[in-house]
């Protein structure tokens, strides 16, 4: 089981956007801002990563990183990039609607195999992954075209 327990933490985290992203498909269309939808998110995010970092005992350890290493560019690129990333997804959604934006947004893990890749000189992927990605982009176009 805890082999495979990666697999059932991203099961969940996809089973879980996809609930997110539906909900906010229908408070968008409430009239309710990105803005506001964002900021209401951050600040259950805030607390809820807080008492999990206390939960943790981990605190200490992570300020301690960020003193030794060089990640404080790494975690603004990071945490500017899911800003935006965030803000991307919710506008299209808005424009469109969750399941549309979604099936585009899908096609990330192409872009994370791509950055990590030119970022960080790492490679790992096989065979059927690379035929996965050719039927992402294939069911990307076919949205776009027909969609």
């Amino acid at each position: 089981m805890t082999t495979n327990l990666w697999f059932y933490y991203a099961i969940s985290s996809a089973v879980l956007w996809g609930l997110a992203y539906c909900l906010s498909d229908k408070i968008l269309r409430e009239g309710i801002t990105i803005g506001f939808l964002m900021t209401i998110i951050n600040l259950f995010q805030l607390a809820f990563f807080i008492a999990y970092m206390f939960y943790e005992r981990s605190l200490h350890k992570n300020m301690e990183a960020l003193k030794t290493g060089n990640l404080t560019f790494i975690i603004t690129v990071m945490a500017l990039s899911y800003i935006i990333g965030n803000l991307a997804i919710f506008h299209a959604i808005s424009l469109k609607n969750a399941s549309y934006a979604n099936l585009i947004e899908i096609s990330y893990p192409l872009f994370t195999i791509l950055f990590s890749y030119l970022i960080f000189k790492n490679f790992e992927i096989s065979l059927p992954a690379i035929l996965g990605g050719i039927l992402i982009f294939s069911g990307i176009a076919i949205i776009y075209i027909k969609g």
